[in-house]
């Protein structure tokens, strides 16, 4: 088959696994991409040709997808071991760069016990779209059943020869029917707040605050800004914190979970309870030691203050540097918007940086009739429990 054909049904058939996986995305915080036999598989075992890279192009069964359905970590991967001894496997995440061209983001090499559903624990950062897929370690010593043929034409990988390193790009583009990797995945994905049950409360702390959103499982930390807090998941949709105590401004929620990072879209506003008016004497301490406070892991650089006129726009880049210590899951940036400004898009994911790494995203501002001729924006990230504010100036030019 000329290789311009291959490219076309390539890149049709991944777009298709794309809109079904868009569809599937609500379905829980725990999903499965991928397909393993439910039986020991005995027949059509990988042998004879050793050394290859795979991915599943395409799946007749359209309730079945290769494909992460969106920004998480894989957490675990399995196959159906066929009956041999020594067989070796490789787990690969494949993200296309070019049409039919991928880079290998990470694998696993295990040793397989024979006749059973190997299961093996991982963390693996993904994007939405990124491909599990496989390499045949050693089928042409130790046959396995790294894909299993079907009777269904639909059911299509794509390979090369070879076994790319994490990091080094691969061009797959040879088509094979009938066939389906004997691979399957755990997908969690990054978890989402959509609102708070309660946005204030006293500076003494306690109070009961209730968050709603998504894919709130392997919750790791949950925090009041900087401070971490008191909780109970009661579903992969809620959890219930208790405020620690605080004051000063408003702060946003922070729900860390293995995934990722997500900020509240509100914030909790700390209260001050009323002055004693009872005529009783306070007594009064020695003021107690203050110190510096620690600069925040998470820094955003000042962008330069775009000058627009209404009805025009621009794209301004926001740099945000990881300035801890160790690197960060991924996160997320909101941009809190004046009235009389519009910002697209107003949340956007963060991916991991590591310490000293920056990551550079892009926003599109317009001004309206009712923005004033001065506006700020109020910038927020946050990842892995840390949060960095920051700021953008619009001016508006009559």
């Amino acid at each position: 088959m000329p290789k311009s054909r291959l490219l076309t049904l390539a890149s049709a058939c991944l777009a298709a696994l794309a809109a079904l996986l868009l569809a599937a995305a609500g379905a829980g915080a725990q999903q499965t991409v991928g397909w393993i036999p439910t039986v020991t598989p005995f027949e059509h075992t990988c042998s004879s040709v050793n050394s290859f890279d795979a991915i599943q192009a395409s799946v007749g069964d359209r309730s079945i997808s290769y494909a992460a359905p969106g920004p998480g970590v894989i957490t675990s991967w399995s196959t159906n071991a066929w009956e041999g001894e020594g067989q070796q496997l490789t787990f690969k995440v494949f993200r296309e760069t070019e049409p039919l061209e991928y880079t290998v983001i990470a694998e696993d090499r295990r040793n397989l016990a024979p006749s059973a559903i190997d299961t093996f624990p991982v963390s693996i950062p993904v994007r939405r779209g990124d491909l599990i897929g496989l390499h045949d370690t050693d089928a042409g010593e130790h046959p396995s059943a790294c894909l299993i043929h079907t009777a269904e034409f639909a059911d299509e990988i794509v390979s090369n020869l070879g076994d790319a390193a994490v990091g080094e790009t691969v061009e797959l583009f040879q088509e094979e029917e009938r066939r389906r990797l004997n691979l399957s995945a755990t997908f969690l994905g990054v978890p989402t707040i959509t609102s708070l049950g309660t946005t204030s409360g006293p500076s003494a702390g306690g109070t009961t605050v209730v968050i709603a959103g998504n894919e709130f499982a392997d919750v790791q930390k949950v925090a009041f800004g900087s401070t971490p807090a008191a909780y109970t998941v009661d579903s992969e949709h809620q959890i219930t914190a208790t405020a620690p105590a605080g004051g000063g401004s408003a702060v946003h929620i922070v729900v860390t979970t293995l995934a990722g990072t997500d900020i509240s879209p509100q914030t909790f506003s700390y209260v001050e309870p009323p002055a004693d008016k009872t005529g009783s004497p306070t007594t009064v301490g020695p003021p107690a030691p203050t110190q510096a406070p620690a600069p925040p892991p998470l820094a955003i650089a000042k962008p330069k203050p775009p000058e627009l006129t209404v009805g025009e726009g621009e794209t301004v880049k926001v740099a945000v540097t990881n300035t801890g210590g160790t690197g960060t899951g991924p996160g997320s940036l909101r941009v809190k918007v004046p009235r009389g400004i519009s910002v697209k898009p107003e949340r956007q994911r963060l991916p991991a940086v590591d310490p000293g790494k920056s990551w550079t995203v892009s926003v599109r501002v317009e001004p309206t009739r009712q923005a004033k001729k001065k506006s700020t924006l109020s910038l927020t990230a946050a990842a892995s429990g840390v949060t960095g504010t920051g700021s953008l100036v619009v001016k508006l030019k009559r």
